[in-house]
């Protein structure tokens, strides 16, 4: 059960981490969001993010069943 959390964290972080991150800098650089800029570097900062997404999704399934 924590196991399909973990590999829905995984996969999650690696799917939406590009959108995430343009997202985040065309708040950030105050530009629009489909401007090549945004998506120059789309993996930069994964680490962090599948932790975060993993932890998140480990612990919702095994929580989902009390």
């Amino acid at each position: 059960l924590m196991n399909c959390g973990f590999t829905s964290g995984l996969i999650q972080a690696f799917i939406f981490n590009p959108w995430d991150r343009a997202l985040y800098l065309s708040v950030k650089h105050e530009r629009p969001f489909l401007r090549w800029d945004n998506f120059q570097n789309p993996m930069s900062g994964v680490s962090q993010t599948v932790v975060q997404r993993a932890i998140s999704a480990g612990l919702y399934f095994p929580l989902e069943e009390l």
